[in-house]
Parts: structure tokens; sequence; C-alpha cells
């Protein structure tokens, strides 16, 4: 037997991850195993002086190879994902009230023409048909709608799970509706007002804090506030978490992601906080996600609201199978990481998965380019995730 070269370690403590990223399997050993293991890496060993249960574990999870046919037989390989729409973003309306510098969709607002009441609920219940269960509401900002209420409401009698994305300047108009929907995400970049306004454009003579604070009990545990992080601002992620953590209030944090080649130099500093070390999955747009814009147009998520990437109209009586067959159209133009050259090559492909295409078409014209400039970032979580996985366990 021998011990595979196909690992990684991880952790520094009395326990260490090893990750082999060749079958994508990790495990956790005390640190004199893996200082054993690390050092005959590629080597033949005798096994006898270790326990057979221990022995199996090891063998399961690459670490130790018994057999080298059988080994190589075990390669992880990537799996497509069926169509299969469990999550919808319908964007109610393209008007908006702010101008955040960072909007992947600034391009789109104020374009599109919107759809009338009856066709928002006809179309809410297309989506019912197709057993969509979570159905998110955002904009622009979905709260100008005049009818949004209705809107909301009737999405909770088919039983969808209702989320609301809002920018939280007419909350205070809204209160009641948190009585309908299940979440409500909340953009807030900083509690300082005046730093708020550097990038929240508009958002003057607006107190979206104070509308929150005021909040009865069981509305605040609906809420749910994300910052976007950007350049220069990475310092309020701490302030921001203890003020909404004293509201009892569940705190996001996103990365100011660029929409541009020019705007990857406004991207913050990598940092721990930017990090969630959630698992990353393959990219479901289009497969578990479709986005409807305000005009019932289809599109595979809610950041690829292109025209190259229409799927056809909701509203047409055949736009189920219209969508499957531009599914399948541009099936192909989405390559998976193993036919980018730097991503293959990389020993946490299968946990990062290569990012998001349309991130890479932003800034590379081009979905199937490796996202270089996050490769850092995609690592770090990677790194993190397959420590919290043994998180309060026991090692080998």
């Amino acid at each position: 037997m021998r011990v595979s070269s196909d690992l990684i370690f991880l952790g520094k403590d009395k326990k260490v991850v090893i990750y082999n990223y060749f079958i994508n399997r990790a495990i956790m050993v005390n640190k004199d195993s893996a200082h054993f293991i690390k050092y005959n890496m590629g080597k033949c060993i005798e096994t006898n002086m270790i326990v057979d249960e221990n022995l199996k574990i090891l063998k399961k999870n690459g670490v130790i190879i018994e057999n080298e046919k059988e080994y190589k037989e075990k390669e992880y390989k990537i799996k497509d994902i069926n169509v299969n729409i469990n999550t919808v973003y319908f964007h109610v309306t393209q008007r908006c009230n702010l101008n955040c510098t960072y909007c992947y969709n600034k391009k789109n607002l104020n374009l599109s023409k919107e759809l009338d009441t009856k066709n928002i609920i006809k179309i809410l219940n297309k989506l019912k048909k197709i057993n969509v269960e979570v159905v998110n509401f955002t904009g622009g900002e979905p709260l100008l709608r005049n009818d949004i209420e209705e809107i909301l409401k009737e999405a909770k009698k088919l039983k969808f799970n209702v989320c609301l994305l809002t920018n939280g300047t007419l909350l205070n108009k809204h209160i009641s509706i948190l009585g309908v929907i299940d979440k409500c995400i909340v953009s807030i970049d900083n509690i300082d007002n005046k730093e708020n306004s550097l990038t929240r454009k508009g958002i003057d003579g607006y107190d979206v804090l104070s509308t929150i604070e005021q909040l009865p009990e069981k509305y605040k545990e609906k809420i749910c506030v994300r910052s976007v992080v950007t350049k220069g601002n990475e310092n309020i992620i701490e302030r921001n978490r203890k003020y909404f953590d004293k509201l009892k209030i569940k705190y996001i944090v996103s990365t100011c992601l660029p929409n541009n080649k020019d705007e990857v130099k406004n991207m913050p500093r990598l940092d721990n906080n930017l990090i969630d070390g959630n698992k990353p999955s393959m990219c479901g747009a289009g497969k578990r996600i479709i986005a409807i814009d305000s005009n019932g147009d289809i599109y595979p998520c809610q950041t690829f609201v292109r025209t190259i990437y229409k799927f056809g109209n909701i509203l047409d009586d055949n736009w189920y199978e219209e969508f499957l067959c531009n599914i399948m159209d541009k099936k192909n133009s989405f390559k998976s990481i193993m036919h980018k050259e730097r991503c293959k090559k990389c020993k946490y492909k299968y946990i990062c998965l290569g990012g998001c295409p349309n991130l890479a078409y932003r800034v590379y014209n081009d979905v199937n380019h490796s996202n270089d400039f996050m490769c850092k970032i995609y690592k770090e979580n990677a790194k993190k995730f397959l420590l919290s996985l043994f998180e309060g366990k026991d090692n080998v």
C-alpha cells in the first residue's frame, strides 16, 4: 500500500483536515498522524501499525491506496444537473429610487415595461404549475409598485416561499407586508448614514435604520440585512454586525463584484470576514434558477438579464417548451471547469466549481473564462469550507 500524493493538509492545531483533490474527499486526523502521512506522501508503507477501522477509513477517503486501478476509477466526475426550476427571481419592476455605485442590474433599470397586476398573478400561477417553491421579488425597487402587497398576498395564497429584496427606503409605508412574506432582505451598506450614501446614491432623506429598529419583534425575525463591502470600506463589517446583533436581526455580507474589467480594482481586500466558508454549488442558472424580467422575459438568473441569454417570455402559451429548447441550445455554451485551462489544474476545483459564469462574462466577455481575479477568494473559501466540515467532530 502507498500514501496518495493527491493530498492537501489544512489546520495547524491538534487536528488536521486532509483533502484528496483527486477523488474529492476529506478526512480529519490528529497532528501526529498528519505528520506521518505528509512525510510518506507517494511512498509505500507498512500498515500493520494502523488500527483496522482507521485503515479502512483512510483507504475509503483516498489517503492510503491499496489498489491503483480501483483508485483511478474513483476519480471525481462533475455531474450535470437536470432542469428542475426551484427558485425564481421576479423583477416585478425595473424602476429604482436609488443609484448604487456597484449595482449589477444598472444597465436594465428603467428600461423594460412593467406588467400589470393581472399578468403578474397569471405568471405566479404558471410558476406553480411547474412546482417552483421559492419566489424572490426584486427589482429595481419592488416597493415602488402600488400593488406590491396584493402581489405578495397572491404569492402566499399559492403557497410559495416568498422573499422580498428591497433597499428598505419605502418599508415604513409597507410594514404590513412583513406579516405576509417569509423573508425580507434589506440592503444597508453602512449604519452611518453619511458613509452609506457614498455607495447608495439617493439614500439621503430616508431613515431605513429607524424603520428596522421600530419593527415589532415578530417582524424582526423575518428581516435579514445585507451589506455590500467595497474597497476601503472593509472595516464596516464588525461594527454593522454588532449593531444588528443587538437588534436580533440576521446580518450577512456580500463582496462588491465588478460589472466590467475596470471595476476589478474596486474590489475589497481579502479578509476572513468576507469569506463565509459556505459550500459552493454548481451554477444553477437556467437549471434550478430562472429570472423573470418586468416584461415577462425569462433569463438564466437575476444577474444574467442580457438579451443574448433570453429564454423566451413566460406569458407565451408554450413558454415552458420554448424555455427547455433554448436551454438545450445554449447548454454547450457553458463549459465545465474541466474545459478551463487554469481551473482544471487547480486542486480546489471540485469545491470552487469555477464561480459565476456571468461574472466572467462581465469582466472578460466570455462565460467560460476562469474568474482569475477571484481565485484567491475562491481558494480561501474552499479551505474554510473544508475545515468547517469537521468542527466539533473527533478525528480518526
